[in-house]
């Protein structure tokens, strides 16, 4: 994966400082992201700098991962492309709100 979508591989780094900054930690054990965490990290505008240093490390044809319009979804490709990269661990829950559907992350801290 990393030959066709990443240059190079971009810093785990990256990923956890973001989830440090913005998202919950369970159980001491992941960081979990949801659709609200990620729409007041929007609202404050974290996302940019985030992007701005992802953004070399993608295949000049795989950058419109970085720069297309920044929904919840492309957020988390972002994020699973990172993880899977780096075999790092995550998990996916869907979480049901007024029969509404979200799916939450959980990325291992380790």
């Amino acid at each position: 994966m990393s030959k066709r979508t990443f240059v190079k591989l971009p810093p785990l780094e990256l990923l956890i400082d973001l989830c440090e900054a913005h998202f919950t930690k369970v159980e001491c054990l992941f960081y979990l992201i949801d659709p609200t965490h990620f729409q007041k990290m929007v609202h404050d505008n974290a996302h940019l700098p985030f992007l701005e240093k992802l953004i070399p490390y993608y295949q000049p044809s795989k950058r419109h991962f970085a720069t297309r319009p920044f929904s919840y979804n492309s957020f988390v490709n972002m994020i699973r492309q990172i993880c899977h990269v780096h075999n790092h661990q995550f998990k996916t829950k869907i979480h049901y709100e007024h029969t509404s559907p979200s799916i939450l992350y959980y990325i291992s801290l380790k």
